[in-house]
């Protein structure tokens, strides 16, 4: 949970595309790692991002927030 609201991923699993939505406005970097720790995304994302997941492989992602102060993690499913 950020600042008491919890950021929405969907649809999990997916195939094309992750929806993130409920993100907070400023402070957080987002980096997405595969399983394998290898980073496949990172950057910053405004809260209702389409995120392309185009020509990723299927498997499992984690998808990190990360501030100064906390690194929250969430995980997702392509197929």
């Amino acid at each position: 949970m950020v600042d008491g609201i919890r950021p929405l991923l969907y649809p999990n699993p997916t195939i094309d595309y992750l929806m993130v939505e409920k993100l907070p406005e400023t402070g957080y970097h987002v980096e997405v790692m595969d399983f394998q720790g290898n980073r496949k995304w990172s950057g910053s994302l405004e809260s209702g991002a389409k995120l392309s997941l185009e020509g990723w492989s299927a498997g499992v992602y984690a998808l990190q927030l990360i501030s100064e102060n906390e690194t929250i993690a969430y995980s997702f499913v392509k197929i």
